[in-house]
């Protein structure tokens, strides 16, 4: 079942971001694919017709769910890997062919309990910088033999932040100069080049006199970053040599009648895991380009929830902004299959965008029960009324993770439960026009394919991974 608006063209936008040259020459380096937080592949995944084969892979007992997925540079013998971090670990499996298997499992020991900041980045030469809140310093790790895929994860160097800066660092972006940019508790901006031989430093949360900023942040090939707050949406620009505010735009992304913010940060991830209420956005900023409209989107948390658009650059003569919002705000959507009401959960992970669409998933928790809350939706800019749209929604469908798109394709990838009480996870490939499914595959109850709000990197053999609680899945077509 499914309803759709007028179809919209998957061609004709200028939307794919240029390549980081610091980032791993790969099909999906970064946290969210690419520096615009696109979640959207150039390469194709699975087709109509494809019957869909599932591999799971184990790690050690103890080592929790893989989250973000990053895949390497070509090894000499063309295999690839995936690089994941969980709470308390690096993980690196082998991809070669119809072979997937576990290559090394570090245990990093970033004291984390249950703040979750899980979040990496895969630079060029399959270098890969973790964050250690626990030391208050940034992990450099690779390969210990750089020519094969099977070799021990080593942690390379090191770098602490010093005393003066206050916080521990959470999150961290690669900027297309060669500098990892991260983000503290506390809210100070760092950059550190990638070799760890400088630094800089910058107050954003005495700036702008906002500290709730926790979720991750695209960075731009101009060195523009995007920040969501309870409060906000801010630009930062890296110039590199240290940062400025651009501009900031004022949106209560928490909701109506909200408690004043627990100054606990552990009370505020138990708070998200519980899925309840003025809990604020969720999502990374995600950028998108169409025609002449640059724009960045994130979804609020409220308790039906909204996608707001940004205008990303200078503000267009005519727009005469929307009543009541600051000027700079280009679209407020009301979201239809996105709610905190009931068993639902505010959206949590990001939307995928491409050929100006952008495609949202109702999430449903952690460990989703068969009666999941259902609903994935798809939201086109108009450039000529300047204005968000819903494209097409599916009810019936439930993606518990982070959209994958494949432009080659036409379609977005994700898995859930199959709902109606059923517990089978299920994964579907949907038209990036209509929503139709096109591609299904029915993995299995296990939890080996339970999708805790991960994303899913495509591969250019045309697989699709993801972290489960106890593993890794790796989603392809049979061959025909």
């Amino acid at each position: 079942m499914f309803s759709s608006a007028s179809p919209v063209a998957t061609g004709g936008f200028d939307d794919e971001p240029p390549p980081n040259p610091w980032a791993a020459d790969s099909p999906w380096p970064q946290f969210h694919r690419n520096s615009h937080a696109q979640k959207a592949s150039p390469f194709a995944g699975p087709e109509a017709g494809d019957v869909l084969l599932a591999q799971t892979i184990r790690t050690p007992v103890g080592t929790g769910t893989p989250t973000q997925m990053h895949l390497s540079e070509r090894y000499p013998d063309g295999s690839r890997t995936a690089w994941s971090t969980t709470l308390n670990s690096i993980v690196k499996a082998r991809i070669a062919g119809d072979r997937f298997e576990i290559a090394d499992v570090v245990r990093l020991h970033r004291g984390l309990g249950l703040v979750s900041y899980w979040n990496m980045q895969l630079a060029r030469s399959n270098k890969a910088f973790v964050p250690n809140p626990r030391e208050r310093s940034i992990m450099r790790f690779g390969d210990m033999n750089p020519r094969d895929a099977m070799s021990p994860i080593v942690r390379e160097a090191e770098f602490a932040l010093p005393a003066s800066v206050p916080g521990n660092p959470i999150v961290l972006n690669l900027s297309h100069d060669g500098w990892v940019i991260f983000l503290t508790d506390a809210g100070w901006l760092g950059a550190v080049k990638q070799d760890f031989s400088d630094a800089r430093y910058f107050d954003l949360s005495g700036e702008i006199a906002d500290d709730t900023i926790h979720n991750s942040f695209p960075l731009d090939e101009n060195g523009v970053a995007y920040f969501v707050s309870f409060e906000a949406l801010t630009a930062v620009q890296w110039d590199g040599d240290g940062f400025r505010v651009v501009w900031r735009a004022p949106y209560d992304f928490r909701g109506s009648n909200c408690p004043a913010p627990s100054r606990s940060k552990l009370r505020e991830v138990l708070r998200v895991f519980r899925g309840e209420r003025c809990t604020g956005s969720g999502t990374t900023p995600t950028l998108l380009t169409v025609g002449d409209d640059r724009l960045v989107a994130a979804v609020d948390g409220h308790d039906r929830n909204n996608l707001i658009y940004f205008w990303r650059d200078a503000i267009p003569e005519s727009w005469p902004g929307l009543p009541g919002r600051d000027r700079r705000i280009a679209g407020v959507v009301p979201l239809p299959l996105a709610t905190s009401e009931g068993e639902g959960f505010t959206v949590e992970n990001s939307p995928a965008a491409a050929s100006g669409l952008l495609v949202i998933a109702q999430f449903a928790g952690f460990e989703p029960d068969c009666t999941p809350p259902m609903g994935v939706q798809a939201v086109r800019w108009n450039s000529t009324a300047n204005s968000g749209e819903i494209a097409w929604q599916r009810p019936d469908v439930h993606f518990n993770g982070i959209p994958t798109i494949s432009r080659a394709s036409g379609m977005v990838y994700g898995v859930g439960l199959s709902g109606g009480g059923g517990c089978d996870h299920v994964y579907r490939g949907l038209d990036l026009t209509t929503g139709a499914t096109r591609v299904e595959g029915v993995l299995g109850r296990g939890r080996e394919y339970l999708d805790q709000g991960n994303t899913h990197a495509l591969n250019d053999d045309g697989s699709l991974i993801y972290g489960s609680p106890i593993g890794m899945v790796r989603i392809r077509a049979a061959p025909r």
